[in-house]
């Protein structure tokens, strides 16, 4: 898994999911290992990084300064995992954090770091979105609470919304209970809340090989159009481009949208 898909992987955590978001800085570090293992956008933009997941590409050296001190602050920590507040140096910044140690898989453990205010200039929530998403290998669409489009790694027109594909009860639920899979104008859809309060958002992704094993309703759409509706299919079987390239040919139908040779009604 690359170090984006760690990223967002850890991000739905639910000890992280809440900062996943947020303007305020926040970082998961692994002294032992001398790296970090997750931040969000506004923590890597604290450090000087574009994304979290290239900050979590650099190694650091024993002598670095952004090692040591997360070294001298892990040795504060009691391990029962109770928060401290104290002064943490990161780069040039001297910032008050609630330091935490943390449970890693194994015998491991890491050193969570929140900030304790927004960092200035904040980024836009959208940003901090695409910040976060747009290095991972998955297909993703991020809608705010209230069901507008954020971010989309895919081709979506702006004004994509969560009704507009069908999906308002999905958001309800996702809201309510963190999580909510089911039907939408382009089949299964999963929805999953990151964040909390006014940084919450909704992460949609729609899973194909879900979608293959289940071998329900497929839906596809093509530059805007309907393509393919069956009651029984895999998307695997044919991929959405190749389907609206036969439907098409046997349509006469060509790129722009006219039948071949004369134009659409």
């Amino acid at each position: 898994m690359s170090a984006a898909d760690t990223l967002i992987a850890l991000s739905r955590d639910p000890r992280f999911s809440p900062y996943a978001m947020s303007a305020v800085p926040a970082w998961l570090w692994a002294p032992a290992e001398q790296r970090l293992l997750w931040a969000n956008a506004s923590g890597a933009a604290l450090l000087g990084a574009p994304t979290p997941a290239a900050l979590a590409e650099h190694r650091y050296a024993s002598d670095d300064p952004l090692a040591d001190e997360i070294a001298r602050v892990a040795a504060t920590l009691p391990p029962t995992g109770a928060p401290r507040l104290g002064q943490v140096q990161l780069g040039t910044h001297k910032l008050t954090c609630t330091c935490s140690r943390t449970a890693l898989p194994g015998d491991a453990h890491g050193v969570l770091i929140i900030g304790s205010e927004p960092m200035r200039p904040a980024l836009p929530l959208a940003e901090r979105a695409a910040r976060l998403f747009s290095p991972g290998s998955q297909a993703v669409a991020v809608f705010s609470a209230d069901g507008k489009l954020l971010y989309a790694t895919g081709e979506l027109d702006a004004d994509t919304t969560l009704a507009t594909l069908g999906a308002d009860a999905l958001k309800s639920e996702a809201v309510a209970a963190g999580v909510a899979t089911g039907e939408s104008a382009i089949g299964p859809l999963t929805l999953m809340r990151l964040g909390r309060g006014g940084t919450t958002v909704l992460v949609a992704t729609h899973d194909r090989d879900m979608v293959d094993r289940m071998r329900r309703r497929v839906l596809a759409l093509d530059e805007g159009r309907l393509v393919r509706d069956e009651a029984s299919a895999g998307y695997h079987d044919e991929s959405t481009s190749e389907f609206a390239v036969r439907v098409r040919a046997e349509m006469g139908v060509g790129d722009e949208g006219h039948t071949n040779g004369e134009p659409s009604s």
